[in-house]
């Protein structure tokens, strides 16, 4: 009971802050940040979490209702905020909680941005794509190609959201990738906001 009150908390709070976001034209992430934000600029209202790394902006605490997660901001050669990369590896202990926390998460985003793209299995329909994404390729079909190794997607959902002069291409996947060389499994639930403009859309090809 205590985590479906939490889990509803989390959405009303992002409902709330999405709709502000959205009436200004702009897309709202955590803590008031937006796209385009300096690295000084989300390092100051990042006040939520707690960083966990010197080199880069990443950080840990509870998002979307699971402890431990971690979410780190890319940000472009200008310095500027581009991306927000989310993972919930600490959470997604085998097959069964994987599906169940990707489930959980891709019930909320519906929820606020409404039905995800028709994917085919793991091919975006968007030529634009996260790290949300990235990450899942990488693991699944690099390593788990490797020798020894093997990986699948289990599940993948994308949205686009169109805002005041750019774009958000949301990416959420679940995969796993086990070296059977040594038996160690590994499971993953990982979620980005991306933002690309017309003209990258454009470079992509589409």
């Amino acid at each position: 009971m205590k985590r479906c009150i939490a889990v509803l908390m989390t959405m009303v709070v992002a409902v709330l802050c999405c709709s502000a976001a959205f009436a200004e034209g702009q897309f709202a992430l955590r803590c008031g940040i937006l796209f385009g934000d300096s690295q000084t600029g989300v390092a100051a209202r990042e006040t939520e979490l707690t960083r966990i790394e010197e080199e880069r902006l990443a950080y840990e605490g509870t998002l979307w209702g699971y402890d431990s997660a971690q979410v780190v901001y890319l940000f472009d050669d200008n310095g500027l905020l581009t991306e927000l990369n989310e993972s919930f590896g600490k959470s997604t202990r085998d097959e069964e909680t994987t599906k169940a926390v990707y489930a959980d998460i891709r019930a909320q985003l519906r929820a606020l941005y409404g039905e995800p793209l028709q994917t085919e299995g793991s091919t975006p329909a968007h030529p634009i794509a996260g790290m949300g994404y990235k990450a899942m390729v990488l693991f699944v079909y690099t390593i788990g190609a490797l020798d020894g190794c093997e990986g699948e997607c289990y599940d993948y959902s994308e949205w686009v959201v169109d805002c005041d002069g750019y774009h958000v291409k949301i990416d959420l996947t679940a995969y796993y990738v086990k070296n059977n060389n040594n038996g160690t499994e590994s499971y993953g639930v990982g979620l980005s906001f991306k933002k690309f403009t017309d003209a990258d859309l454009e470079a992509a090809g589409k």
